[in-house]
C-alpha cells in the first residue's frame, strides 16, 4: 500500500483498497498515510469503503482530541511522516488488577495518546515484552527501543 503511495499509482491505491483488508487500517503507521493519499486523490477515485473508515476515524478523533484524517500537502511530507510515524508506537503492557494501569489508560486516552496494550499477565506477546524490555512492574511503557515501568507523562512526551 505505501508503495503505491510513493509512486503516486492510484489504481494499485485501488485494487489494494478494494481487498478491504482490516490490516491496512487497523496499522497505526499506515491509516493516516492512507487517509492522507485519498483525501488528496478523492477526485481520481470515490470510495464508499474508505469514505465510512475515515468517518469513523473522526468519531474516533472528537472523543480523544486528535485529527489523523488532515492530509498532507506532499507525498515526501507522506513518505517522512510514515517513516516517523513507525518508530513512535507506544505499547502498554498491563494488567486487569493495576489500578496504576488503569490511571495510565486514562491519561493517555485524556491526551489523546494511541497506544497498543497487551495484558502482561494473560497475553503471550504481553509476556514476551516484559521478558525483552526486562519490565519491573505495571504498567510498563515501550517507545521505539526504550521502556519504562510506571507512569511518567514528561518521559512519554519525550520519546513521542
Amino acid at each position: 500500500m505505501i508503495n503505491s503511495i510513493k509512486n503516486n499509482d492510484i489504481l494499485s491505491f485501488q485494487a489494494l483498497n478494494e481487498t478491504h483488508i482490516e490490516a491496512f487500517y487497523t496499522q497505526e503507521s499506515f491509516r493516516k498515510h492512507i487517509f492522507s493519499y485519498y483525501l488528496n486523490n478523492k477526485n481520481r477515485y470515490a470510495s464508499p469503503y474508505l469514505n465510512k473508515k475515515i468517518q469513523a476515524e473522526k468519531s474516533y478523533d472528537q472523543q480523544y482530541g486528535v485529527d489523523i484524517t488532515e492530509p498532507f500537502s506532499s507525498s515526501n511530507e507522506l513518505i517522512t511522516s510514515a517513516q516517523q510515524t513507525r518508530s513512535k508506537k507506544l505499547i502498554l503492557l498491563s494488567t486487569t488488577w493495576c489500578g496504576q494501569c488503569k490511571k495510565a489508560k486514562a491519561y493517555l486516552r485524556k491526551n489523546g495518546i494511541r497506544f497498543i496494550e497487551y495484558d502482561a499477565e494473560k497475553s503471550s506477546k504481553g509476556k514476551s515484552l516484559m521478558k525483552k524490555y526486562h519490565g519491573t512492574g505495571y504498567p510498563t511503557f515501550i517507545i521505539g527501543n526504550d521502556s519504562m515501568s510506571g507512569l511518567s507523562p514528561s518521559w512519554i512526551k519525550e520519546r513521542l
